[in-house]
């Protein structure tokens, strides 16, 4: 049965998956037996704290007090024997993990079906784990269909002027590590042979097949908190009426775990966002749990080094409060990070209060040579993590409190190995786009080369026992490097904000009419955009205002995730932002002497709703009309407004969930479907 006929059956008779229209990444994780069997099984997990067993009643009526910490609801639907694991996005105990899966199988006992669409890979899968092993492995990127999927042979053509200024074991180091990950279809099954897919058209219709095979039925259930409590969602809302769901338990995770919400833990969340040092110290005095936080997904310590700002002198100070009220300095996260390799992540915004940091972790017990998960970049050490960040101050200051040289990452270098590689890649990078040489005290070393340079000295003189590590002198260096840097970004953004106001003069000047005008601005706005993290926020011109917006929105809940630059926009500014219950962006925004404010909600079908208090622009809100993406204009009006306007159009409408890390990839994404929508109408 095809996906688009799904829905035409009862409930309790689907079999298969929600039609995959989203655009966008999704992953559904189902746990194999009745309501029980699974409750029971999920009870033994270590990370598991408490199971509050049949919340049906009220999850449904939307009255579950959202709990502190981490969560997840399990959802047993009628008429199959899998129980589906809706977990709030923001924290996603379950699926932040890339080995969270297998960990349910061995830890539970239970087959777990993980099935789902990976956007940036262009892949479909559908796994069944059991204890560990797979029983069932089916992934697809599209090749070997009747479609055209994109493929390493494409890849390799977009590529080949630049590659063939790469030197050779290059040009075959990159066709081993992508020929593979690109131009891929496979199938592990003791059931099905190894072509059976290949008498299916897409990737898709197998992804279905195998889902009716295993008699289950994915419409793609999420849970996130509410304003009142834990709301419920699906892909196809029918699914979640109350006749169909069987039983729903709610499961807390942590040793502290508790379903009752902590009002003392919601006052140093919010303290600790804040820079409150009395106000910690209050909210621990009155009882607030240092394992679990309302809407956060890490402890209180490993919140508070998230939140390290040069604009919250006393954020270290909290970090020692917090250390000195019983907050471990070794306890890792869900992606196995410390305490300390995040402090080490903040040298690049905060140098001198990250330092601080470290050096009261290290005093309190932190562990120097914990190996943290594998990334992109392999991983590791707070060492590993201090090369990487090209921070000599912060390799220096370990490796003087007793940091071990020797000490391997994800893919086996240690630090002056990691060191070595990055001075390798960019000097690719370097050499392949002309960038050799720079300032002239600086020779022929580019910026970027010179700091990882300059770290791969140190260490090999600290392998031999040779280094000084004079970590105090570096860090005033460090320093420096880093403000001489944000003026050259500054002074860059000066020039693009004139530009911009230049370019966006000569576009009203085209046309003689409103409309003409419009027509022409669209016409000449770029079809992609890329947004570029600011080193320094201080490059908007209305600071005070955009400060005063800022702190309306995170009055009404929303978070701040950081600042960008628009390298096709001179001028333009974005601050991101993310309300967490309500799964909203915010996007404060600046263009020259032009600020306003974007909320955007983005649904479960595809499409948006923006509220803006931008001015109305002739002929865009009508334009916005018959597209997926619609625009309300409300000029002038607060962020409250702004916010109340969503929330009363938007009721109850299921939002597809959101989280910090995607703002980018959303922001981008939503700009290029809706610019390409407003230019196919203007034709």
């Amino acid at each position: 049965m095809s996906a688009e006929s799904i829905t035409t059956l009862p409930v309790e008779q689907r079999r298969g998956c929600w039609e995959d229209d989203c655009g966008n990444s999704w992953e559904a994780i189902l746990l194999a037996g009745s309501a029980e069997q699974v409750a029971q099984a999920v009870q033994s997990m270590p990370s598991v704290g408490v199971i509050q067993t049949d919340v049906t009643r009220q999850v449904l009526a939307g009255e579950c007090p959202v709990p502190d910490g981490r969560w997840a609801l399990l959802v047993k639907l009628r008429g199959t024997n899998w129980v589906h694991v809706a977990d709030p996005s923001q924290l996603n105990p379950f699926t932040r993990n890339s080995q969270l899966p297998e960990r349910l199988a061995a830890d539970t006992g239970l087959r777990v079906l993980q099935t789902g669409y990976q956007d940036t890979a262009c892949a479909t899968y559908v796994i069944v784990h059991q204890d560990k092993e797979h029983e069932l492995m089916f992934e697809s990127t599209g090749a070997g269909f009747g479609a055209d999927p994109f493929t390493s042979s494409d890849l390799e053509d977009e590529l080949e002027d630049l590659a063939d200024e790469l030197d050779e074991d290059y040009e075959e180091d990159y066709d081993e590590a992508y020929e593979n990950d690109f131009d891929v279809t496979r199938l592990q099954s003791n059931k099905y042979p190894a072509d059976w897919w290949q008498k299916f058209a897409s990737e898709t219709e197998v992804q279905q097949a195998l889902l009716r095979d295993l008699e289950s039925y994915v419409p793609f259930v999420q849970a996130y908190p509410g304003e009142e409590g834990i709301q419920l969602a699906a892909c196809h809302e029918d699914a979640i009426a109350p006749q169909h769901v069987e039983r729903i338990d709610l499961v807390v995770f942590g040793a502290a775990a508790s379903t009752t919400p902590n009002p003392a833990s919601r006052q140093l969340a919010n303290a600790i966002a804040e820079g409150d040092l009395a106000g910690v110290e209050a909210a621990v005095a009155a009882g607030a749990s240092l394992q679990s936080l309302p809407g956060i997904q890490d402890s209180a310590l490993l919140f508070a080094i998230s939140r390290l700002d040069d604009d919250k002198p006393d954020g270290a100070k909290i970090v020692s409060a917090l250390l000195a009220a019983g907050a471990s300095p070794t306890a890792t996260g869900d992606e196995q990070s410390s305490p300390l390799i995040e402090a080490v992540k903040k040298c690049d915004s905060c140098l001198d209060l990250a330092l601080d940091a470290i050096n009261r972790l290290i005093d309190a017990g932190a562990n120097l040579d914990h190996v943290g998960p594998i990334t992109f970049f392999g991983g590791g050490t707070a060492l590993h993590e201090a090369v990487q960040h090209r921070s000599l101050s912060a390799v220096m200051l370990l490796h003087q409190r007793g940091a071990d040289l020797t000490v391997t990452d994800g893919v086996g270098n240690t630090p002056l190995e990691r060191a070595r590689a990055l001075l390798e890649s960019l000097g690719k990078v370097s050499s392949l786009f002309g960038l050799a040489g720079g300032d002239e005290d600086e020779g022929e070393t580019n910026r970027n080369e010179k700091p990882v340079q300059d770290i791969a000295d140190y260490l090999e003189l600290a392998e031999s026992g040779q280094a000084t590590a004079d970590w105090q002198t570096q860090a005033t260096q460090d320093q420096a490097r880093l403000d001489s840097q944000r003026r050259r970004m500054r002074a860059s953004g000066e020039r693009a904000r004139r530009a911009f106001e230049d370019l966006g003069q000569q576009l009203q000047s085209l046309a003689a009419d409103s409309e003409d005008a419009m027509r022409q601005a669209v016409l000449a706005q770029p079809d992609t955009i890329q947004l570029d993290e600011l080193m320094d926020p201080t490059d908007w011109v209305h600071t005070d205002q955009r400060d005063e917006v800022t702190q309306d929105l995170e009055d009404l809940g929303f978070e701040t995730i950081a600042d960008y630059a628009i390298a096709e926009m001179p001028g333009v500014l974005v601050r991101g932002l993310i309300h967490r219950g309500q799964q909203l962006y915010a996007a404060v925004c600046n263009a020259g002497e032009v600020d306003w404010i974007d909320l955007v909600r983005f649904r479960h079908d595809g499409t948006t709703l923006t509220v803006t208090n931008a001015a109305i622009e002739p002929g865009i809100e009508e334009l916005s009309k018959g597209t997926p993406f619609e625009k309300q204009f409300t000029p002038g009006a607060t962020a409250e407004q702004l916010y109340d306007q969503l929330l009363q159009h938007e009721g109850i409408r299921p939002a597809d969930p959101l989280k910090p890390g995607q703002f980018v990839e959303r922001f981008e994404s939503f700009y290029a479907e809706d610019i390409a929508a407003k230019k196919a109408k203007l034709g």
